[in-house]
């Protein structure tokens, strides 16, 4: 097993507790939803190198869209590190590079709160030492939010109705780990558990007429199509019927001083 894909501890997911904090979404696809949401343009694909450090990557790239979203285009780079450790002391997972939950990582960003890149940049290594100045920044911006959503329909509603992106732990199958740009099924050897954030969804349309979801990785550009792959709807379909986690995050208190770009620059239709 590869140390990439032993970082997201499905094992020790406290499910309970994450339907218990759950905000309830009603979340309908109204008529005047884009034809895609395509991130790509402004989204930075990172690499976690050989920490077990994916779910702090995938939050990181989720709040970056949930600010993008509340400011109308501001990019801002979060901190994949801070995401990562604060997590695993809310999951009690502090100490060494064990890897998180997704639970850990987004009630850390709702107690805490998530700071930027600069200001604790990722030493592609384990480093358990959180500058004080992450926590000081990160408390002005913490996550409002988060809801559990369990199969495809769910997924496609809430990235439509632009609430947020989704926090995403799946098995981490061979036609994963060897996929191009496309997905279109789950088969082969399973290496471990990985987190993955789905933002935004494509002009792909499976036969039923359904949009493949876009889905970003932190194992650098070299996966994928630049580290990016469209998801077919079966397969979201068949992660939430096997009751992998998958959480729509919400209203993030925001960096307003982010780069700005033109709202509907990822968006179209």
């Amino acid at each position: 097993m590869t140390p990439w894909n032993s970082g997201y501890r499905r094992d020790l997911e406290n499910l309970p507790r994450l339907r218990a904090k759950s905000k309830p979404v009603a979340c309908a696809v109204l008529a005047g939803a884009p034809d895609e949401i395509d991130c790509r343009g402004w989204l930075n694909i990172e690499n976690q190198g050989s920490a077990n450090s994916c779910a702090g990557h995938m939050l990181s790239s989720v709040l970056e869209y949930c600010n993008w979203v509340d400011t109308k285009g501001g990019v801002v780079q979060l901190s994949r590190m801070f995401a990562y450790l604060n997590g695993q002391k809310h999951a009690g997972l502090y100490g060494s590079d064990q890897g998180c939950t997704i639970g850990g990582v987004c009630e850390g960003a709702k107690a805490d709160g998530i700071c930027q890149e600069e200001t604790f940049p990722y030493p592609g290594r384990y480093d358990s030492d959180i500058p004080k100045a992450a926590y000081d920044e990160a408390k002005e911006h913490k996550l409002r939010s988060y809801t559990m959503l369990t199969n495809y329909d769910d997924v496609f509603a809430y990235l439509a109705a632009g609430l947020g992106a989704v926090c995403c732990g799946v098995p981490w199958l061979e036609s994963l780990s060897e996929a191009g740009g496309v997905i279109d099924g789950l088969h082969g050897r399973m290496y471990g558990w990985h987190a993955v954030p789905l933002i935004g969804y494509s002009k792909r349309l499976s036969d039923a007429g359904n949009h493949y979801v876009w889905m970003a990785n932190s194992h650098g550009r070299q996966w994928g199509s630049g580290g990016w792959a469209e998801v077919a709807p079966i397969v979201v379909e068949t992660w939430g019927f096997n009751g992998c986690v998958m959480l729509g995050c919400s209203d993030l208190e925001e960096y307003g001083d982010g780069r700005p770009l033109s709202w509907k620059g990822a968006l179209s239709g």
